[in-house]
């Protein structure tokens, strides 16, 4: 049995995601349409660190 060939389609013009479709524009909130630079305070004094649910528990149990 031959196979036959098959190639992604790329549209390098194409840079947003997740655009909602015509019909479910409605779902959408008008203040969810347009996304918002978020800030965070961060002290440069402290080391960069990753930090999760449940990790102090299980560094105490060592």
């Amino acid at each position: 049995m031959k196979t036959t060939p098959i190639e992604a389609i790329k549209h390098p013009a194409d840079s947003r995601t997740n655009i909602p479709t015509a019909e479910l524009r409605d779902f959408v909130a008008e203040d969810e349409s347009h996304p918002k630079a978020m800030l965070y305070p961060r002290d440069p004094s402290l080391d960069p660190q990753l930090v999760w649910k449940g990790k102090d528990e299980q560094d105490s149990a060592d």
